[in-house]
């Protein structure tokens, strides 16, 4: 068997289509799963209500509890970031399940039925061998931390996770970067290991103007103890050259759907830059959803000049050729 026509590794089913794109999807274990639940035939855009705020309860009846704790198992097992932060709300209160958590559980599954088609994509024109992540944190009732790392244009790695209440929204964004860098040291070994050792630091793109200059900027920080250990750890992965932050507006940042529900407006997009709907070419809206992200300008812009550089040295060594043959 080649290497290209790997077909099914583990559940997922890999599959390598026209212009040299590879598409990584777990279509199989979606029908399977479905099959075990009835459910409304409405259509869903999102995973999850705005409007509606989850909340446990006391005194949990013992079949919703059963029913969220299946539901919750079998979409663990199913690797879609667009479902990450809704998963996540639901495994946080299953143990005290609501009715409104049962809802949830059902709407999560609902909205992975309506998208079945969705595959994880890695772009032929984006393959420029790079690392590269988002981080975004939400600071509120719960503090939580979302990550999500491309590579070559497909999703290689994601989290969510809740931080330690922080004082401040920069605390909690210091201490969900912190407790990334780990997770992107070990895809950079990752990467190593299959020959794609990383050239230089993995770009890390924030949105808090005020966390990147405390990580990139010596000198006093004024943090609490604990909190003075994040910044030490942060500062110590740009000086290894393990992570460059860099900065860009709240709405390129597609870490940001992991750390809070969004509507249709706003989720569609991020969806549409994260993974694609088919597995044939691209649609012009999802083209034009995936140009509005840094990782896919600055791989694009990379492989141009990759390209413009080998057709000036061919260029140059036909040239050479030439003068040899005159002489």
């Amino acid at each position: 068997m080649k290497r290209d026509d790997a077909g099914f590794i583990l559940g997922y089913q890999c599959s390598r289509i026209a212009g040299g794109d590879i598409t990584i999807n777990q279509h199989g274990y979606q029908v399977r799963m479905l099959e075990r639940y009835y459910l409304p035939q409405t259509h869903v855009d999102t995973p999850a209500l705005c409007s509606v705020h989850l909340e446990g309860t006391k005194h949990p009846c013992d079949d919703d509890v059963a029913i969220v704790q299946a539901v919750a198992g079998s979409l663990q097992y199913l690797r879609r970031p667009d479902i990450a932060f809704a998963l996540r709300q639901v495994c946080w209160l299953m143990s005290k399940a609501s009715p409104s958590v049962v809802q949830a559980a059902a709407r999560i599954l609902q909205y992975v039925r309506d998208t079945g088609e969705y595959v994880n994509r890695f772009h032929e024109d984006e393959a420029d061998g790079i690392l590269r992540v988002y981080a975004d944190t939400s600071h509120g009732e719960r503090t939580v931390s979302s990550m999500l790392s491309f590579f070559n244009g497909g999703v290689i790695d994601y989290d969510v996770a809740r931080i330690k209440q922080c004082d401040s929204s920069t605390t909690g964004e210091l201490g969900g970067l912190v407790k990334h860098i780990k997770r992107i040291e070990c895809t950079r070994n990752f990467l190593s290991e299959i020959r794609h050792p990383q050239p230089g630091p993995t770009p890390v793109y924030l949105d808090s103007q005020a966390l990147v200059q405390a990580i990139t900027k010596d000198g006093p920080h004024g943090l609490m103890k604990h909190e003075a250990k994040w910044i030490v750890r942060a500062r110590e992965s740009v000086t290894r050259g393990i992570i460059e932050p860099r900065l860009i507006p709240r709405h390129e940042n597609l870490a940001d759907p992991g750390t809070a529900t969004r509507g249709p407006t706003d989720f569609i997009p991020m969806r549409d830059a994260t993974l694609s709907s088919h597995q044939h070419a691209l649609t012009t809206q999802e083209i034009a959803h995936r140009e509005a992200y840094p990782h896919v300008r600055e791989a694009r812009a990379n492989i141009a000049s990759r390209r413009a550089a080998a057709a000036a040295t061919q260029h140059q060594q036909q040239q050479q050729q030439q003068q040899q043959q005159r002489v």
